[in-house]
Order: structure tokens, then C-alpha cells, then sequence
């Protein structure tokens, strides 16, 4: 049974924590992790937390304050969505949760039913024919062995070995997918420097839970096309990616990203505001 969480230790400064003290303050910081210890406890598969109520939900959190500005607080500052789902929780937690509980029912069964098999064996006595051995157990497989992601965990090969392989070969999968996405972000940034520097702070913005992939490769793309419609000149003023990410840039509003010119027409010039400013101009020709 799995029953920790991982903090890492930049969480008490973390911009979305920072964003829940201003609104329920300083205490706040102590809400999220309640939040996660009761999820592992009543929904770790799943995150869903819909089925609480804003009473219900301060009570298990030992909130005292307004309920209702709670709930609103822990959905304005990015840790529960509007539906009543911890916010990155199936992506870092669940399905951890469900394929190890599995793994370790597998491998408790097997422990015990050779203790049983053991247990059960007799020696027969020299004058006393042995008894024929029972016939096997039609027993279908449990659920929980049926419906475990991946290759069947049910039949005669099972080992603890094959099991650690799959695991291997699932958590090699996700690495591959989540440097994926990362890439994916990075190649959408319209300015390409410091390229290892970047990459770093995608990843440990997706997996901090701040943002997810796809959300930060729709914000970037956003931020390119504006960066687009701007004047030459200005293009040079686009931060390293690296700094965009770790700034929590992608928040901004997008209105932000936009630049405001005045068109002027081909080989005009600036009329002088003032007849001093007129003749000093004209003593530079």
C-alpha cells in the first residue's frame, strides 16, 4: 500500500502557492498537502474529488475559515479544477497508485497460496497408502488480475521478474512520451537559444503540475504568432526560452504580447514640434 506523497522542496515558494496564501493567507500553504493526503486516502486512482461539497471539502482539510472561498481559492490558485479533480493528479499519481497496489496484490496471492500449498503437504505414512493430490483450483482470476494494464498477470509465467520488466517498460514509455512534449514546446518558442537550459525548465514546469504539456504548447504558440505581427526591430527583445518558462511567463495576458506601432509612410520624417527644434534640426543637413 502506498501512502506518501512527494513535495519537492521549492513548494512553499511555488507561484501557486505563493497565489493561495494571498487570497486565504500565510496557513494556506499547509491546504494543498492536506488536499493530496486525503486523495491518496479515499480517491488515489482517480483525484476526483467532486463528490465533496465546499463544507465537506474545508472539513477534511481542517479549514476553518469560509468554505465556499476556499473551494474558489483552490480553483483560482490551480490545484482543483472546476469539476472537483485534483489538478495533475492523474498524470503524476494515479496510475502509479493503481499499478503497483496491483503488482503488490499479484505477489501477496502468490506468497501466500505456496505458504498454503506448503502448509497443506503431509507425509504419509510407510504403512498407510498417500492420498492423491487434490485436483486444481477452478477459480477464475480475480478482476483486479484481469484488467491490469499491460500483458496478462495472470497465467503460470507470472514472476516478480516479469512484473519489474513491465514496469521498466511502462516507465521508459512515459520518459519518452514527456520528452516528447517537452520538445514539442521548445520547437513552438520563437526564439531558439539556450536549448539544454530550456528544455530543463519545460520539464520542471510540466511536472511540477504548474501547467500541463499540452496547455504550455498551446500558451507558446499563442505567444508565437504575436511575436510574429511584430516590427523587426522589436524581435530582438524576445526573452531565451528559458527565462519565458521560468518566469511563469505563460500566464501573462496574452494582450500583453501584442506591440502597438503606428504605421508611418515610406520616407517621411518626423516634423519638428518647435521652430528652436525646427533650426536644430535643419543644422544637422
Amino acid at each position: 500500500m502506498i501512502d506518501t506523497i512527494e513535495v519537492v522542496t521549492g513548494f512553499p515558494r511555488h507561484r501557486k502557492t505563493r497565489r493561495l496564501e494571498r487570497i486565504l493567507g500565510n496557513d494556506a500553504r499547509w491546504v494543498p498537502v492536506y488536499l493530496w493526503l486525503y486523495t491518496i486516502e479515499n480517491a488515489r486512482n482517480s483525484g476526483d474529488l467532486s463528490h465533496l461539497t465546499a463544507e465537506d471539502l474545508a472539513a477534511v482539510l481542517d479549514y476553518h475559515g469560509d468554505a465556499t472561498a476556499l473551494r474558489a481559492a483552490l480553483i483560482t490558485a490551480g490545484f482543483l479544477d472546476d469539476a472537483g479533480m485534483v489538478v495533475g493528479w492523474s498524470e503524476r499519481y494515479a496510475q502509479r497508485f493503481a499499478f503497483y497496489e496491483r503488482r503488490a496484490k499479484i505477489a501477496a496471492d502468490r506468497r501466500w497460496g505456496k505458504r498454503d500449498d506448503a502448509s497443506s503437504t503431509t507425509v504419509a505414512s510407510p504403512s498407510i497408502p498417500p492420498q492423491s493430490a487434490p485436483p486444481p483450483s477452478s477459480t477464475p482470476p480475480t478482476p483486479d488480475n484481469r484488467d491490469l494494464t499491460g500483458p496478462d498477470l495472470t497465467g503460470p509465467d507470472l514472476t516478480l521478474g516479469s512484473i519489474a520488466k513491465h514496469s521498466t517498460s511502462m516507465l521508459q514509455a512515459s520518459r519518452k512520451h514527456d520528452a516528447a512534449a517537452v520538445c514539442a514546446v521548445y520547437d513552438a518558442y520563437p526564439r531558439k537559444v539556450g536549448k539544454a537550459a530550456a528544455l530543463k525548465a519545460i520539464d520542471r514546469a510540466i511536472k511540477s503540475g504548474a501547467i500541463t504539456a499540452d496547455t504550455l504548447l498551446a500558451k507558446v504558440k499563442a505567444y508565437a504568432a504575436a511575436v510574429a505581427t511584430w516590427p523587426e526591430a522589436d524581435r530582438q527583445f524576445i526573452p531565451h526560452p528559458a527565462t519565458w518558462v521560468n518566469a511563469g511567463r505563460y500566464d501573462d495576458d496574452p494582450t500583453t504580447w501584442q506591440r502597438k506601432t503606428i504605421a508611418t509612410p515610406a520616407n517621411s520624417r518626423a516634423l519638428p514640434a518647435s521652430t528652436s527644434q525646427a533650426d536644430a534640426y535643419a543644422k544637422l543637413f
